[in-house]
């Protein structure tokens, strides 16, 4: 059944078997296209905006303001008490339309191709992470993951699940090289920061980094650049064509500094509560 926004004159005709939904107007017909995702983790309450897609001009983006309101209020019938998005770029010409709605940043992913390998300080060292050091590392990322992402809006009992699940996944597979990459960066023979990141092995094999820490008495000092430049070097041996990684919008100086070592911005991942 189509679900009609009396408001702004669009409604919303699903294509069976594809997940997917027209996006219609009158008299104009078919205007562009809708699929949703509804929560599939046991606990969640987060619906996704996988595809809008407006075919027609849309001056002052009123078609595209329609259709993200009529998927909120698909999400909210479907449980969902929160919407997320994720825009390929920085300047996606969506994004006025998602922030004039509500949708605040939550997060970036960026993305380099790996090339040659890159000039480290011979004052730096690369180590593989000692059970110690895992131990200690653990529970400052939890803490950490956790605490984003309820700044950026996830409730509470679902961010610590989540940051919960991550380390869960870590205790279990921390030793295994073949998913995660785990190390310690050491200046001059003083631990200052460590690495994880979990690799995809297939056709193309990739990095992801998922954290970057530096301790806070050594922060300000150029570690940050070293360990990213000392981990595409060990992203280069492990076969590794590219290097990702995601940053949480409000960590204003790692973003500055991916900024200034050239990465890409991938993917803009945007959030709203619809209910509460």
């Amino acid at each position: 059944m189509p679900t009609r926004d009396t408001t702004h004159g669009i409604h919303l005709v699903d294509i069976p078997g594809s997940g997917m939904s027209e996006i219609r107007a009158h008299p104009e017909g078919t205007i562009g296209h809708l699929g949703l995702t509804a929560p599939t983790a046991p606990g969640s309450a987060g619906g996704r905006i996988d595809t809008l897609r407006i075919n027609r001009p849309d001056p002052g983006l009123r078609w595209a303001r329609a259709a993200i309101t009529a998927a909120g209020e698909r999400l909210v019938a479907r449980g969902c008490g929160y919407a997320q998005v994720t825009l390929p770029t920085a300047d996606h010409p969506l994004l006025p339309a998602f922030r004039a709605l509500g949708y605040r940043e939550l997060a970036r992913t960026l993305s380099t191709p790996l090339g040659g390998r890159q000039p480290v300080d011979g004052a730096y060292a690369l180590h593989a992470l000692t059970e110690r050091g895992f131990l200690a590392w653990l529970p400052l990322f939890r803490a950490d993951y956790r605490d984003a992402l309820r700044r950026g809006g996830i409730p509470a009992a679902e961010a610590e699940a989540g940051a919960g699940r991550w380390a869960a996944d870590l205790t279990a597979n921390r030793l295994d090289s073949h998913r995660h990459v785990l190390r310690s960066l050491s200046h001059r023979g003083v631990p200052v920061g460590h690495l994880w990141a979990a690799v995809t092995r297939g056709p193309q094999t990739r990095a992801f980094v998922l954290d970057v820490r530096i301790a806070p008495a050594h922060r300000g000092r150029g570690h940050g650049r070293a360990l990213l430049r000392a981990a595409e070097n060990e992203a280069l041996s492990l076969g590794c064509s590219t290097l990702g990684l995601s940053v949480f919008a409000d960590n204003r100086p790692a973003l500055r500094l991916y900024d200034a070592l050239g990465y890409p911005v991938s993917g803009v991942v945007l959030l709203r509560r619809l209910t509460g």
